[in-house]
């Protein structure tokens, strides 16, 4: 797949699919910045029940998979 352009507005991937390495999957419900550590932060939920999952380092889900919603 070509891009054409290779960032995207943050808000376009809330409630995307996140995958992990192992096949679990979540769902983006927002992003925060870390003042101190100066990190992007996800905050995800289970994919299956939307119970609260917490956040992780934008930087930390290279190896995720992403399926983005195209509504």
């Amino acid at each position: 797949m070509k891009l054409l352009n290779s960032s995207i507005d943050l808000n376009s991937l809330k409630n995307a699919l996140l995958i992990n390495e192992h096949g679990a999957e979540f769902l983006i419900n927002g992003f925060d910045f870390d003042l101190q550590s100066h990190e992007i932060l996800v905050r995800i939920s289970s994919a299956e029940n939307l119970a609260d999952c917490g956040s992780l380092p934008f930087n930390s889900l290279s190896a995720w998979s992403i399926q983005i919603n195209s509504n």
